[in-house]
């Protein structure tokens, strides 16, 4: 979804810079739509990822004018996510750190709280805000922030490509992802269901594989080819 959510701002912002129209501002104010939007989602289900679709928007007004050069490396960059990156090599040089340590666990059980024995209100006043701060937490812990930015500039680069018009080039072309994907799938499941025996301990070479697994399954496998392209993977956050 990550993908298309860009792909549609581009096709519309192409459009109305056709027309000699700067389509950013409505966008913006899209996006505060759509934040509001999400927090009343959140108030029931905390995990709601439209608020970071609605916070992360914004870098496509950033990017949106830039070549498609530059859109790229930034791309490639925020999909290696440097963050994790970072936490490997520190890990590597401190055995005892600890990757993705739960510091979004006290907000998640103060929300668990409120949702097992506050008021309606309550719970939905807590939801909105610790909810959403428990989740953006998450979010940045295991990725997901610069791999989302990531995946919205691989949307916009696929739509300047005109990959999506009917042609038998394009055909062709979906046909061999196609192909790739379902071939990604079978090594990518088996990852999926073995590498948590590598990591039980807290050594640094098993605190080195959480991270190789959301570098790897989640930016390469999961994100950029299987679930955006075959949608046989469901998304687990």
């Amino acid at each position: 979804m990550h993908c298309f959510l860009d792909l549609v701002f581009f096709i519309q912002d192409n459009s109305q810079k056709l027309k000699g129209k700067d389509f950013r501002g409505r966008f913006a104010w899209r996006l505060v739509l759509l934040l509001f939007i999400a927090c009343i989602n959140s108030a029931l289900f905390p995990g709601e990822i439209l608020v970071l679709y609605a916070l992360l928007g914004y870098v496509l007004i950033a990017v949106c004018r830039l070549s498609t050069r530059t859109v790229t490396i930034i791309a490639v960059i925020l999909l290696l996510q440097p963050i994790e990156l970072g936490q490997i090599i520190y890990a590597l040089i401190n055995p005892d750190y600890i990757i993705n340590a739960d510091l979004d666990a006290p907000y998640w059980e103060l929300v668990n709280t409120a949702q097992k024995e506050g008021s309606f209100l309550e719970m939905c006043k807590t939801a909105i805000w610790t909810g959403n701060v428990a989740n953006m937490g998450w979010m940045l812990l295991h990725g997901r922030v610069t791999q989302t930015a990531g995946l919205f500039m691989v949307g916009m680069i696929i739509g300047r490509s005109n990959a999506f018009l009917y042609s038998e080039k394009n055909i062709k072309i979906w046909i061999k992802v196609f192909i790739i994907a379902v071939t990604a799938f079978f090594p990518h499941l088996w990852f999926d269901k073995y590498t948590p025996r590598l990591y039980k301990s807290r050594s640094t070479t098993c605190t080195f594989c959480p991270s190789m697994q959301v570098t790897v399954k989640y930016c390469i496998y999961r994100n950029h080819v299987c679930r955006y392209h075959t949608g046989l993977l469901p998304d687990n956050p």
